[in-house]
């Protein structure tokens, strides 16, 4: 388990708004070598708000210059839309409609104490970059780690008893390498992850906890390494009685040998499992060919197009095999549907040619 640098930095700590019920403890100051990462909050949008009723003073600059552009006042809010001119640029929308001058971008940053800035409603530590394209507006939250992972935990694992410390613990741990393992992985968008399950839930000031800011100073700087490099952290948030080993789910298993099938049993002697609270804990094979067949009719247009009849191909579906986790592996063949589960790279390539998506569905355990 390897950790930032431990010579502090100076810095400000920033408190919520006394708006905010009971709002978290301030983070502790940054350390050196710490990463920043840049957080995709939106993409491809027609317009964006920045600042709003809890902001605080937002001191705005060109992004492509650094030139100052003016300064948003508390509680105000402007909006940015792309240049209709020229869609690499924008423009910012004063309440009065004023607009200022095409820009390539923006910076934007909170200079008030015990505020933040504040983009789409949404309060944030660090700073928001705006950029404009073709598709539209991109806002990215710029943030050192350990916040970022202090907006991470609290949407990933919820509301933990004082007891279960440990598993919050855990939690931060696990985010804060799968941050660092994925960083740069969205460059062509110009950010490092996406705040929704692409890659880790992420709410900003709003949703930390004096529990989550606990986590994240208690293990600040660790993550979890296996020769040498920093390991694909992957968790997941409903299980079964066992996790998945990782040649069920991956190409590349002989690189990630530390992903293990393990128990989910609590181990207390009475037959009870970490995930059972979940609603999708247990599966029953319910579902015959017709009612199968139906919901894949429905589903597998919204997650890839077919051409001509693709459709009438689905004639028949069954569970053929389950791994050893009890995942269903395949369902018929690829040449009627497709193989559900976690993808298996064979049938993926065979689905792609015949224009039929591999993609998730239930999995058929028994209680």
């Amino acid at each position: 388990m390897r950790r930032w640098p431990k010579r502090a930095l100076a810095s400000v700590a920033l408190l919520a708004t006394a708006a905010c019920p009971r709002p978290p403890r301030a983070p502790q100051p940054a350390v050196a070598g710490e990463p920043e990462l840049r957080i995709g909050l939106a993409v491809g949008m027609p317009n964006a708000s920045i600042g709003g009723p809890e902001s605080g003073e937002l001191f705005v600059s060109e992004a492509a210059t650094g030139l100052p552009v003016g300064s948003i006042p508390a509680g105000v809010r402007w909006v940015v839309f792309p240049d209709s001119a020229d869609p690499s640029r924008l423009r910012l929308v004063k309440p009065d409609s004023t607009r200022t001058d095409a820009l390539r971008g923006v910076a934007v940053v909170n200079v008030t104490e015990n505020r933040f800035v504040v983009a789409n409603g949404r309060r944030y530590r660090g700073r928001i970059n705006v950029t404009s394209g073709r598709g539209g507006l991109t806002v990215v939250n710029q943030v050192n780690v350990e916040s970022y992972i202090a907006g991470v935990v609290p949407p990933e694992i919820g509301a933990r008893r004082p007891d279960e410390l440990a598993a919050v613990l855990a939690q931060a741990v696990v985010s804060r390498s799968f941050a660092i393992k994925n960083r740069g992985r969205w460059d062509a968008f110009g950010f490092d992850a996406y705040a929704d399950t692409r890659d880790q839930v992420y709410l900003g000031v709003a949703v930390e906890t004096d529990q989550a800011w606990d986590a994240v100073r208690k293990t600040a700087g660790q993550v979890l390494t296996y020769d040498g490099g920093v390991i694909d952290a992957y968790f997941h948030s409903a299980c079964g009685f066992s996790t998945a080993g990782v040649e069920e789910a991956f190409a590349s298993a002989r690189t990630r040998p530390y992903l293990r099938p393990v128990s989910d049993a609590r181990g207390d002697g009475g037959g009870h499992f970490y995930c059972d609270i979940s609603p999708r804990f247990r599966w029953r094979e319910e579902w015959d060919g017709s009612k199968l067949r139906a919901i894949l009719s429905r589903t597998l247009p919204t997650v890839t197009p077919l051409s001509g009849d693709g459709l009438q191909r689905i004639t028949d579906v069954t569970v053929s095999r389950t791994t050893r986790s009890a995942a269903s592996a395949s369902c018929g063949s690829c040449s009627s549907v497709a193989t559900f589960g976690f993808r298996d790279p064979t049938c993926a390539r065979c689905c792609a040619r015949k224009r039929i998506a591999c993609s998730r569905a239930p999995r058929f355990n028994s209680p």
